[in-house]
Parts: structure tokens; sequence; C-alpha cells
């Protein structure tokens, strides 16, 4: 029996998306590194709750969780938009979607809001730097 092989390379390998889904490759690894750095951001954030002690190291963490955690936001809004729309706010791969989508139109706001979104979150970031430092 001939033995199936995927041409983007082995699935647990994030970095085969890197050559033909960038988007995916930054969600990926963003929330990988996400994990690790979300589980010692909450071992120091409750330490410094209960000691007052790492006040500092607490508020870089937060930033650091928060910078991490954008690139799923914006993809939680991409994906509603999509669904919202039928996948017609964010497709790109098939002849009859292009098709459809120029027939039916596709509302504006749902293509804007995931960087509507995305910018709310850089100036909610911002906010919270100038209120720290």
């Amino acid at each position: 029996m001939k033995e199936k092989v995927d041409v983007r390379g082995h699935q647990a390998s994030i970095f085969r998306l890197a050559a033909f889904d960038a988007e995916g490759l930054l969600h990926a690894l963003t929330f990988r590194i996400l994990v690790f750095v979300a589980l010692v951001a909450a071992a120091v954030l409750l330490y410094n709750l209960l000691t007052g002690a790492l006040v500092l190291e607490a508020r870089v963490l937060v930033v650091a969780v928060w910078v991490l955690i954008t690139p799923q936001m914006f993809e939680l809004v991409k994906g509603l938009c999509m669904m919202s729309t039928r996948g017609m706010a964010f497709g790109h791969l098939d002849p009859l979607w292009v098709a459809s989508r120029k027939e039916h139109g596709v509302n504006p706001v749902f293509i804007a809001a995931p960087y509507a979104a995305l910018a709310v979150w850089v100036i909610l970031l911002a906010a919270l730097l100038l209120t720290w430092f």
C-alpha cells in the first residue's frame, strides 16, 4: 500500500505554515509561547498579590501576555466576521467565491472590524503603559 504524503510537511511542525500561511504561523507560534509566559505571569502575579513584591516584573509580564495574546484576539474578531458573512469577508482561494463576493457584495464593516479591534487593543495597551510607567 502506498503511503500518503502531506506536501505541507509534518503536522507536528508549526513552521510548515511559513510557506503558505504566515498569519497562521504567527497565530500558532505566539499561542505556544503565550501558554508558558501566562503560567509564569500567573505565578508572579499571585506572589505580587500576596507579598507586594515584584511589581515591575508583574507589570512586564502582563504587557508580555497582552502582546502575545494580540494575534489571538485579531483572529477571533476576524473569525466572527467570517462567520457573520458566511466566509465572504476574508476568503480568497476559490474563483466561485470571488464571483459570489462581487455579485452579492460584503459590508465593509466586517472587513474593517478586525483592524479596528486591533487599533483599540493597541490604544488600550498604550493607556495601560502610560498609567503604569
